[in-house]
């Protein structure tokens, strides 16, 4: 049997693009991403417009969605979609009912919307990282059998 060697352009290509699978797996896993807070209305602290850079993994809340086990998200959501055809973008409107702690007040009820734009690697997870695994061997090493 001929034994397969790698170049090192080769090389090279595979332990950057490994290394940015290994980052996206470790900053979903241990959700680990800047989180900016981008209100439109100071005044108002109802709605939460938020921006992550990596992913939103971390928190323990969703727009959009009821977390309802009070979870991280990587242990919650990272199956429901497959990196990258996910949802990077996540606008909801929802209303506050005012009645009870504003009697006086005409319009007793609230509207408001929330917003976050989940990061670049949002619902990445250890599927996603064995499959890009599997295809970055792969393909080098198809190539060489061909």
């Amino acid at each position: 049997m001929k034994k397969i060697t790698i170049s090192k352009r080769e090389r090279r290509i595979i332990i950057v693009l490994m290394s940015i699978n290994l980052f996206a797996l470790f900053v979903n896993y241990f959700g680990m991403s800047p989180k900016f807070d981008l209100k439109d209305n100071y005044a108002s602290n109802i709605g939460r417009d938020e921006a992550f850079i990596l992913t939103d993994a971390g928190t323990t809340y969703l727009t959009g969605e009821r977390n309802v086990y009070n979870v991280k998200l990587y242990n919650w959501k990272s199956t429901k979609a497959f990196w990258p055809f996910t949802e990077y973008y996540i606008e909801e409107n929802k209303s506050v009912d005012n009645s009870q702690q504003y009697p006086n007040l005409e319009n007793k009820k609230e509207y408001y919307s929330e917003s976050r734009f989940r990061g670049i690697f949002a619902d990445f997870d250890h599927t996603e990282f064995l499959v890009y695994t599997l295809l970055i061997f792969g393909i080098v090493i198809v190539r060489k059998l061909w």
